[in-house]
């Protein structure tokens, strides 16, 4: 199984987003029990944190990450992916 790489910008004030994502994708693989919290309760997941370490997202961010709906975390990472092409366009628009 494969998962979408999530790129970080090379400016630091844009590094944080997708560092802060590729945090909690990385805990959600490496763990089961966390992947299935993301997966059935996404607020409590970002809430909890994982291993000692808190998801530094704002508002938004959270409200972006507990909107997704999947069933796995593959799914989780490709919405996910597809929900910050769609930011960045608008953005640019």
């Amino acid at each position: 199984m494969s998962y979408p790489n999530i790129p970080v910008n090379a400016s630091r004030n844009s590094d944080r987003i997708p560092v802060e994502y590729s945090k909690l994708i990385t805990a959600a693989v490496v763990n089961e029990r966390f992947r299935k919290l993301l997966l059935t309760n996404p607020e409590l997941a970002l809430s909890m944190g994982y291993s000692g370490e808190s998801f530094d997202l704002s508002s938004e961010e959270k409200r972006e990450l507990t909107s997704i709906k999947a069933n796995s975390l593959e799914d989780f990472a490709s919405q996910l992916t597809n929900n910050k092409k769609k930011s960045a366009r608008a953005y640019t628009c």
